[in-house]
């Protein structure tokens, strides 16, 4: 991969909030929000110890990661958990997102 991929990634916070964000290196990211009190979101800084729960395969242009970050940030708590806890990221976040939202949407309305 080269350094031009961006990626979404959620982080889980020591009050169990997740807080979401885009990077082109998710590791040194998530260093930054954990322990670089200058670079570090306000949010995460103040609620460590944290913890990277879900990392997007890359996307090619900041714009896409954007929109998935978006999309992720429009989800409930309990959607974003479950999002996460079924891997639906794993291969095309995107498109395995919006099938994820139509199963959801099926099945609320049975």
């Amino acid at each position: 991969m080269t350094e031009s991929n961006w990626w979404v990634y959620i982080i889980q916070c020591r009050n169990k909030s997740l807080y979401t964000g885009i990077t082109t290196d998710v590791k040194r990211r998530f260093y930054e929000h954990q322990n670089d009190d200058k670079k570090a979101s306000k949010y995460c800084a103040r609620l460590r110890p944290l913890k990277l729960v879900y990392k997007s395969s890359p996307y090619e242009n900041k714009s896409d990661a954007s929109k998935e970050e978006y999309r992720i940030k429009q989800l409930s708590h309990k959607l974003k958990k479950d999002f996460i806890k079924t891997k639906i990221g794993k291969e095309d976040s995107f498109v395995n997102l919006r099938k994820f939202l139509i199963l959801l949407s099926i099945l609320l309305h049975i």
